[in-house]
């Protein structure tokens, strides 16, 4: 029998889900069921019994409800598609993420970087950021620029994806969504929107013509051509994903490392050794401590919060086995931070990272794992690691503010990303 948490971690986990993953695993440990309403969400949180659900029995299970009820604003793309669908999408989208193909964007995306002003003074980091890999994003992906109406469409995706999780993690899940006449209108508004955007960006890459390295370059005019609902949730899915989990991981690297001005200046000087900003793969590899920086960013403070599944078939899972229609949460929050597998789990500790370490597999899975394992994990790491060695040559960091956490559909800063950015005096040439 799994273990059911109380009534008090129920109505933790309807109103800060981190705080109710944390406390269910510690008052119950590694596998315990929440009954929400009619539904059985089972946490599991041991490194062993996740590389079962995620990848040694993947076969066995979905994508969860709550991410399959996405599809209703981002279409069926590979953040929702399951099965056959899945599997023909990933096959499309996969070799524009090779090693190679990314390693020719790495040049375009350094002077992305190095041309956008940086943001000075006691500011919010996180609009800067968001805008940024926008750019980075639709520049090397779709082969274009982003126009004047996707910020604004991204406006409104960010509104409906609020609206959507309201109705998911919060206490609003035990009511029924009342959807008045205007509601249902402001949605098909901010849905048309949205799809205009999109078809502005598809037309502008259009006139191009064939050619060049991008993935929508490929859907277009390659042999795989997409059907116009597919590509439009593939560029849709894309942008949710591709940018503004960057972004965040973006800005809360730069809030550890405004409190840690000996880390700054290692990963100075490491992007000095590779000639100021990595351009390509090779120089990611000659930068193991800006790595480490993204890496220990992902573990303390986890984009992706945790990850969600629908158990399809029986599912044998220690001493218990998981039902057919039962879902199931890993939480990289909860196993992120668990003492058994991080020394001082709650230190920001890139060091660790420079180490040789035993810890099981699925200790650590900032991208998911198994076959439905982010397919832009090697493009956001190197992302990060530019735009990172290109902020910290410009700026001085400091007084970074309280961090304070939201858990939406990505962990989010509730109060953005605030720190003071002063320009730098002291360049790169001045130094020995």
């Amino acid at each position: 029998m799994i273990p059911v948490s109380s009534p008090s971690i129920h109505l933790t986990l309807m109103l800060d889900a981190l705080a109710g993953v944390q406390r269910a695993a510690e008052a119950h440990g590694d596998v315990v069921m929440h009954r929400i309403g009619r539904t059985r969400l089972v946490q599991v949180t041991h490194p062993d019994d996740i590389h079962t659900v995620l990848h040694a029995r993947w076969p066995v299970v979905k994508k969860s409800r709550v991410v399959k009820g996405l599809a209703d604003i981002v279409g069926d793309g590979l953040l929702t598609a399951d099965g056959e669908a899945y599997t023909a999408l990933r096959k499309v989208a996969a070799p524009r993420f090779t090693p190679r193909h990314i390693d020719g964007w790495a040049r375009r995306m350094g002077a992305i970087a190095a041309s956008a002003e940086a943001p000075v003074g006691e500011v919010d980091v996180l609009p800067h950021l968001t805008s940024l890999t926008l750019d980075l994003l639709v520049d090397t992906v779709f082969g274009t620029d982003p126009g004047p109406e996707l910020a604004d469409a991204l406006g409104c995706l960010a509104v409906l994806l609020d609206d959507f999780q309201a109705q998911t993690y919060s206490w609003q899940r035990l009511l029924p969504e009342i959807l008045t006449p205007g509601r249902v209108r402001r949605r098909h508004a901010m849905k048309a929107g949205l799809r205009s955007a999109v078809d502005a960006l598809v037309a502008r890459r259009t006139r191009r013509g064939p050619g060049g390295d991008d993935l929508l370059g490929s859907l277009l005019f390659g042999e795989d051509t997409a059907d116009p609902e597919t590509l439009y949730a593939h560029l849709l899915t894309l942008l949710v994903a591709g940018h503004e989990t960057t972004a965040l991981t973006l800005g809360f690297a730069l809030h550890h490392l405004a409190s840690r001005p000996d880390a700054v200046e290692r990963l100075r000087r490491e992007a000095w050794a590779v000639g100021g900003v990595p351009r390509c793969l090779a120089d990611l590899q000659a930068m193991p401590f800006a790595r480490a920086v993204v890496q220990e960013t992902l573990r303390l403070t986890p984009t992706v919060f945790g990850m969600g599944r629908e158990i399809v078939e029986p599912l044998a899972l220690r001493e218990h086995v998981l039902e057919p229609g039962m879902q199931v949460v890993t939480p990289q929050w909860v196993v992120h931070r668990d003492p058994r597998w991080w020394a001082d789990p709650l230190a920001w500790t890139p060091e660790r990272w420079m180490e040789a370490a035993e810890r099981p597999r699925y200790a650590y899975f900032p991208f998911g794992g198994g076959p439905r394992v982010c397919i832009g994990n090697h493009f956001a790491l190197l992302e990060s690691v530019i735009v990172l060695a290109t902020l910290v040559e410009r700026v001085e960091l400091s007084d970074p503010a309280p961090l304070a956490l939201r858990p939406t559909l990505t962990l989010r800063p509730a109060d953005g990303v605030r720190l003071t950015l002063a320009p730098r005096r002291q360049q790169r040439s001045e130094v020995a």
